[in-house]
Parts: C-alpha cells; structure tokens; sequence
C-alpha cells in the first residue's frame, strides 16, 4: 500500500487516541480514572505514532 495512507490513518489514530487518553487522565490526582482503558490508550497512541514516523522515512 501507499505510505500516504499510513501516515494518514496513523495521524488519525494518534489524534483520536491522544485526545481519549488525555480526557481518561485525572490531573488533580495525576492518574487514569480507569487505569486499564488509559494504558490501552497510551499502548494504541504509541503504536500509531511509531506507524506515522515509520512511514515517512525513505525506503531505498
């Protein structure tokens, strides 16, 4: 496949999980309110931006 289309859906993944993560995370007790969806959040958010900076690096 194009490596437009992972970047593309990597960057939509690392925004929609960004954003769940940070809406979980309870900064007045600098914790998850649900500590398992939090670390899937992290672990999904990760992966996705791991996907986004992989598929801009040149393949020769």
């Amino acid at each position: 496949m194009d490596t437009t289309f992972y970047r593309t859906s990597g960057t939509i993944c690392a925004i929609i999980l960004g954003i769940a993560a940070y809406r979980q995370f309870d900064f007045e007790h600098l914790k998850f309110q649900n500590l398992g969806i939090g670390i899937v959040y992290i672990i999904g958010f990760i992966v996705s931006l791991f996907i986004v900076f992989k598929s801009t690096q040149k393949v020769e």
